[in-house]
């Protein structure tokens, strides 16, 4: 490097310490959790980010797009400036995770962090270590109070000059309110708000960046020169039916090599998603607002993206996550249900009743007054041939015979509201297991044999196996009494008083809807079985 070159360096250095000092640290001293420097050369979207010092920051954006090192940046530097930092995570448990396997990491590699935590104590990174509380780091003169949004009594006693509020759609929005309480004593009364959007209610991440001045990032393209905000509708797939979806870039199919290009609509050439391009303003606002995509944001291929775009097809909950984690946009659902139509197309050949053995049996059932059983196999290509479908005692001798006489390995069964009937199944039945609709993203099988579901994702996933043809029902289920009016009974529908801002649910009204749930339960034991297979 030339001396002129040096020069140049030092003086563009000595600027950004003196006026934007947390860009400063991040560009100089900064290191990951992984010992790294900070790389903008796939992120040329985060530089205006790292030196925005408006007093208002609310960013909605997909998922690994790198914003949670500017956060942990932002914070950390901002203490070594003596400001006094409130920074909000959902769960005490994400708390633990953020600064044990984060912030003390980043911490431990960046020498000039060492030289403020606890500066005035010997032996550094030691001290740091051991003085540091979970919930508290100091800097110098300024701290960094990590706190769970699930924890009232968090929020009362910490004056604060920046609240960085971290998943906000995540968070109790009952305590966040106190968190911008924290603010009253001081000069600065900071805000940034960073979230995965979910949907768009009064309070939620996607309604905070609406009020701001909304940037979105624009790429140029290398042959036209039009600036172009990158759209997955316009740039990546076009719409040839009704969801029906082909890839703009008409030279790659599924046996390429290569990833799939982004195509410019104006003259159809290729776009560089990773170019250097520039925010721009969609309103006049003094609270500034960034939304990031995965389509430039993210180190995920075009081909990687597409394969979730595919799936969400067939599947609400995933549609929804392609929508708030790769395109970093709220999904409002238009309300999907299991038609009758849908129920025709899935129909086979055998008949209700009729013995099948290839395979392996399982069945699940929904007790009542009385229980629906519908029985099938779990055919080697992993779809569901259902074999039987009935309406039965609620006896369990009755249960009990039946599944042996469909040589049923694995049975599920809703845990509530007859669990002393269903105790009785499991403790006579090797592979009975009950069902709990507990919100869990992912579903979790304990040693007593309880299943905990989200009840919305399972039975999202059991009108994508309808739609995607995974499941063949006897040709004469439209004969079956109450079977095709129980499952399409639900309707999937928003609930404002669901989760913490809202979420969307499965609603019967005033129809019943049994069957839907028993074929959920069939659905959840060919997933045990493919489990145990593993």
């Amino acid at each position: 490097m030339t001396k002129s070159l040096e020069r140049e360096k030092d003086r563009i250095s000595a600027w950004l310490k003196s006026k934007h000092y947390p860009a400063w640290v991040a560009f100089r001293h900064h290191r990951t959790r992984d010992n790294k420097s900070l790389d903008f050369k796939n992120h040329q979207y985060l530089k205006q980010i790292y030196l925005d010092e408006s007093a208002y920051i609310a960013i909605m954006k997909g998922t690994q797009s790198a914003v949670s090192e500017w956060l942990h940046c932002r914070a950390i530097s901002k203490a070594i400036m003596g400001r006094k930092m409130f920074y909000v995570l959902p769960t005490d448990r994400l708390v633990y995770r953020v600064v044990r396997n984060r912030i003390d990491m980043e911490v431990n590699f960046t020498r000039l962090y060492q030289g403020f935590a606890q500066a005035t104590e010997a032996g550094l990174k030691e001290t740091y270590r051991q003085a540091s509380s979970m919930s508290l780091k100091q800097f110098g003169l300024g701290t960094i109070a990590f706190v769970p949004s699930n924890s009232s009594p968090a929020f009362t006693e910490y004056a604060a000059d920046e609240v960085i509020i971290d998943e906000l759609d995540e968070c109790d929005p009952d305590n966040l309110i106190m968190a911008w309480e924290r603010l009253g004593a001081s000069e600065y009364r900071m805000q940034v708000k960073v979230g995965n959007p979910t949907i768009k209610v009064d309070g939620s991440i996607a309604d905070e960046y609406d009020q701001t001045d909304r940037k979105r990032w624009l790429v140029p393209c290398p042959s036209c020169g039009k600036e172009t905000e990158l759209d997955w509708f316009k740039h990546v797939v076009r719409e040839v039916d009704e969801k029906v979806y082909v890839i703009r870039d008409k030279s790659w199919d599924w046996e390429n090599d290569r990833d799939i290009k982004i195509i410019c609509d104006s003259c159809g050439k290729p776009i560089d998603r990773r170019a250097p391009g520039r925010w721009q303003e969609q309103n006049k606002s003094i609270k500034s607002g960034y939304q990031i995509s995965q389509l430039f944001a993210s180190e995920f291929t075009i081909v990687e993206l597409v394969d979730r775009f595919n799936k969400g097809l067939l599947n609400e909950s995933k549609l929804q996550r392609f929508y708030n984690g790769t395109l970093g946009k709220p999904y409002t659902s238009p309300g999907s249900r299991i038609t009758e139509e849908l129920l025709n197309s899935c129909l086979g050949e055998h008949l209700n009743g009729q013995h099948i053995k290839v395979g392996v049996g399982i069945m699940g059932a929904d007790v009542n007054d009385t229980v629906n059983v519908v029985v099938g196999r779990l055919l080697p290509d992993r779809t569901v041939m259902v074999t039987y479908i009935a309406e039965i005692e609620k006896d369990e001798t009755a249960l009990l015979s039946l599944a042996q006489a469909h040589d049923v390995k694995i049975m599920v069964l809703d845990a509530l509201p007859e669990g002393y009937f269903v105790k009785k199944i499991k403790s006579a039945f090797r592979g009975a297991f009950a069902c709990y609709y507990a919100g869990h993203k992912e579903d979790h099988v304990d040693k007593t044999k309880n299943i905990d579901v989200d009840r919305t994702m399972s039975l999202d996933e059991v009108r994508g196996m309808f739609a995607s043809k995974s499941f063949s029902l006897p040709k004469d289920a439209g004969g079956i009494p109450e079977f095709y009016p129980q499952m399409t009974a639900a309707q999937r529908v928003f609930d404002p008083k669901m989760g913490k801002i809202g979420a969307y649910v499965w609603r019967e009204g005033s129809k019943p809807d049994h069957y839907h749930h028993t074929v959920n339960y069939l659905v959840l034991a060919a997933k045990i079985v493919v489990r145990n297979v593993r």
